[in-house]
């Protein structure tokens, strides 16, 4: 199977892409800034992380100063003496490190997940994360690229109706497909070439316009 990974130009574009998202529909939370980070291999993926002063003071908040009732004081004692002290330390535990700690719960652990969760901490950015990657793989479909209907058409055949499906194909079967293109006519653009292996190269000049890059 071929591989393919996203030059750096790309990388940054996208990277546009979703800051230029986030702010046109309103997605970064009051008083916060988001750091965002783009990868691409079989699908989309985008990091996403909050940060700002009001972060930061809800991360500063002390286990012992949470609202009255929300946890039993028992717990809070728990939780202190196995060091956590701040909401802050809770946010970068997995659950499974949270019961390893003694006397604390599953219950103690979505207490404090969905208190940290109606507050925009948590869940915020990976439902956020999953729209960006949608819209990043939008960009990516083939009928956004600007290629011939003819060639369009082709793909569609075999059910290529994404970049990603051309490049994660078999160099022979790539090799097939440029191989029953009549290029002579130039209506299969960005594909031309009188031989195979050239339009093979054109194949793959295709895909580095969008920062893909193929190999066997």
């Amino acid at each position: 199977m071929n591989t393919f990974s996203l030059s750096p130009e790309h990388t940054a574009a996208l990277t546009s892409l979703v800051e230029g998202y986030l702010t046109s529909h309103d997605l970064i939370p009051s008083g916060m800034m988001a750091q965002v980070a783009v990868s691409f291999a079989t699908s989309p993926t985008v990091e996403l992380v909050f940060e700002g002063d009001a972060l930061d003071a809800i991360f500063a908040t002390k286990i012992d100063e949470l609202p009255p009732g929300l946890l039993h004081l028992r717990l809070v004692n728990n939780l202190k003496k196995a060091g956590v002290h701040t909401l802050g330390q809770i946010t970068r535990m997995t659950e499974a490190q949270f019961l390893k700690m003694r006397d604390v719960g599953k219950k103690t652990w979505w207490i404090l997940r969905e208190y940290l969760r109606e507050r925009g901490v948590v869940g915020c950015s990976d439902k956020i994360a999953g729209l960006l990657e949608q819209e990043v793989y939008r960009s990516f479909s083939l009928t956004a690229l600007g290629i011939s209907d003819n060639l369009a058409s082709e793909f569609q055949k075999l059910d290529w109706l994404h970049i990603v499906n051309v490049a994660y194909q078999p160099q022979d079967v790539l090799m097939s497909f440029v191989a029953m293109l009549d290029t002579s006519s130039r209506g299969y653009a960005p594909i031309y070439g009188s031989t195979d292996a050239d339009r093979l190269r054109c194949l793959e000049d295709f895909l580095a316009k969008f920062g893909l890059k193929i190999s066997g």
